[in-house]
């Protein structure tokens, strides 16, 4: 089973499998639209669902077809290791302040760079302070203003909810972006195996982080 290309293959209690292909911030283009249709007529299946994450989940694939299914659907791996969900940003929403779509790119070059990190993490791309993107209750999460990004890290929306802190605030692009990265760098190197961002903040405390950034970058007051 080529499990390697997509990171979202499940089984089912009923031994079927169900995958969920890589949609880059919740978009499919007219030809992997055509490849989802094949498969689901392919396979005689009901149709397929949406899941929290602005990925569609394709179910009821019989296991030994889950291969052929996935070479259907080429072009369609997951090629980012974590999952950002992004609303639709100051160019088709009214409300937008900035746009998430040319951002979201940027933000996922920088995530895949970051392999092997100690837990799992989600990101919430948000064009204003509605927050669609629910980026204060995600591990990272951007929020977009008049005037630029702000930047959230330890969020967390399960059982034990944190709102996340904020790490920079009404900055540019590239602010933002080299602030992830050492963040990011912050957290892969001092975390526990298995230890989620709103966990990693609350044992070792935002000033930690805050006081490392400010050795690291030269804007970071």
């Amino acid at each position: 089973m080529e499990t390697k290309l997509f990171g979202g293959i499940n089984e089912n209690p009923n031994g079927t499998f169900s995958i969920t292909p890589y949609m880059p911030f919740g978009k499919l283009d007219v030809n992997q639209l055509e490849a989802v249709f094949n498969v689901v007529q392919r396979f005689n299946l009901p149709g397929v669902q949406a899941n929290t994450a602005q990925r569609i989940v394709i179910d009821g694939i019989p296991a030994d077809s889950v291969d052929e299914a996935i070479k259907m659907l080429k072009g369609l791996g997951n090629s980012c290791l974590q999952g950002i969900t992004a609303c639709k940003g100051s160019v088709t929403c009214k409300n937008g302040l900035q746009d998430t779509q040319d951002m979201a790119p940027h933000l996922e070059e920088i995530l895949n760079r970051f392999t092997q990190m100690p837990a799992h993490f989600k990101i919430g791309l948000s064009g204003c302070s509605r927050c669609c993107g629910a980026s204060y209750v995600k591990d990272i999460g951007l929020v977009g203003s008049n005037n630029g990004w702000t930047l959230v890290f330890g969020g967390n929306a399960g059982r034990m909810v944190r709102c996340g802190d904020e790490i920079l605030v009404n900055a540019s692009q590239k602010k933002i972006l080299a602030t992830l990265k050492e963040v990011l760098f912050f957290y892969k190197k001092n975390a526990k195996k298995g230890e989620r961002t709103a966990r990693f903040v609350e044992r070792l405390g935002i000033d930690t982080i805050k006081i490392f950034l400010k050795k690291r970058l030269t804007f970071y007051k």
